[in-house]
């Protein structure tokens, strides 16, 4: 669809402008200006490719502006002229230039816009240094995604003074080698933290020390760092509102040690691929009581499944497979745990019968617990998992036939049972 920019210049009251994913011409976006009365515009999708056009007309209107998803390709410095027009919107608080092509240091002009509170250039090719960028000059900032561009090493000093910073995504930038001296008077309380993929090669393979000065976040995502040491416990003590914790793909060791109070907020726990071991706490279903995504596969834990883990009535996704659990599938689990969705025991010393004869998984459809050590027969309680899709008994030591109630499952899509 096109649309004629002297036909909604006659919209004297237009505020909003969403094209998103429409067919626009660049000349669109350099007289768009003139609408005097707009504020919002945004143009996600929309295929502009080349360089950056530029902004004609009265410029200070404008609030928000996204750029996201189109193939714009600009190498920029401080005196680039195509980022002029964007550096005039001095009342600009939100501006997403996400998942372009864009290149070199970002403007010093930037500076400009004090009222910025959302910036968003993920997924570019920006470098340089955060230090010597515009960026520590947003002092209205509250959200800021750098991920995917090719920064030098990141220090968080940069960001001291942006005492309204709350959310940070820095994936696949790498962090800056911090000195045991290093002085931390961050003037920011984050809510989200995201810095997957962050580590620099000279770093210590700690968990970024200026999160121990942290004590208002909700989301913390750290996978494939290579960190190592223990389970930071610490991380849930300092933050008592945490909802989100992703760890995974690291290398941490040591038993997993829980906090000493209830963290009622925590929904999705994610510990997978790394090198913890020992037993689960006994009292794990009562520190995470309101836990709904939990991922522990592919580390050494070993131990029976904790009886508390009938306390995690919210559950709908658990994954310990590959680990050294043994003993059977408690009726605890299978009749407490009524809103899981997907369970995985796959790779451990599980034995006994298949599955109890009694279970309230209502909401399961998918079922993996092969390569265990159970025998006998499938337990008929199976039967009573009516959205089961998939499941998977193969490499266990089962015998006899297929159940005839199986028949009747209409949900069900794949069964492997393989090497019984």
């Amino acid at each position: 669809m096109n649309f004629p920019i002297s036909e909604l210049r006659r919209l004297k009251n237009l505020q909003e402008l969403y094209l998103d994913s429409s067919n626009i011409d660049k000349s669109f976006l350099r007289k768009v200006g003139a609408m005097t009365s707009l504020n919002v515009l945004t143009i996600r999708g929309c295929g502009l490719n080349g360089s950056l056009p530029i902004i004609q007309g009265k410029k200070s209107c404008f609030h928000k502006i996204f750029l996201s998803n189109n193939l714009l390709i600009v190498e920029l410095n401080p005196y680039s002229f195509h980022f002029v027009g964007l550096c005039e919107l001095t009342n600009l608080q939100e501006l997403d230039l996400s998942q372009n092509n864009f290149e070199g240091l970002l403007p010093s002009c930037l500076a400009n816009m004090t009222e910025l509170q959302i910036f968003d250039i993920s997924s570019n090719h920006f470098n340089g240094s955060i230090d010597l960028s515009p960026l520590p000059s947003f002092k209205s900032l509250e959200y800021l995604d750098l991920s995917y561009n090719y920064f030098n090493p990141i220090t968080f000093s940069s960001f001291s003074n942006l005492s309204k910073l709350e959310v940070i995504f820095s994936d696949g930038n790498k962090l800056v080698d911090e000195t045991l001296s290093q002085r931390w008077n961050l003037g920011f309380q984050l809510k989200v933290f995201s810095c997957s993929s962050c580590l620099s090669t000279k770093f210590s393979r700690r968990i970024t020390r200026f999160l121990h000065y942290q004590f208002d976040l909700q989301v913390i995502i750290l996978p494939h760092n290579n960190f190592s040491g223990q389970f930071p416990t610490w991380l849930l003590e300092n933050n008592t509102r945490l909802a989100v914790l992703n760890l995974g793909n690291n290398s941490l060791t040591g038993t997993l040690q829980l906090p000493n109070h209830y963290i009622r907020n925590l929904l999705v726990l994610d510990i997978s691929f790394n090198k913890i071991q020992g037993p689960i706490p006994n009292n794990f279903g009562l520190v995470f009581p309101n836990l709904e995504f939990l991922k522990i596969f592919k580390n050494d834990f070993e131990g029976v499944i904790p009886f508390s883990f009938s306390n995690l009535a919210s559950l709908t996704y658990l994954d310990m497979s590959s680990n050294n659990f043994f003993g059977t599938i408690l009726e605890n689990l299978t009749m407490c745990c009524s809103s899981l969705n997907y369970l995985r025991l796959s790779k451990n010393h599980l034995s006994g019968q298949l599955f109890p004869a009694n279970s309230n998984l209502i909401a399961l459809q998918y079922l993996y617990l092969d390569n265990n050590y159970f025998s006998g027969e499938i337990s008929h309680g199976i039967s009573n998992l009516t959205m089961l899709e998939v499941i998977d008994f193969s490499n266990n030591n089962l015998l006899g036939m297929l159940p005839r109630w199986m028949g009747d499952m209409t949900s069900l899509m794949d069964i492997v049972v393989t090497k019984n």
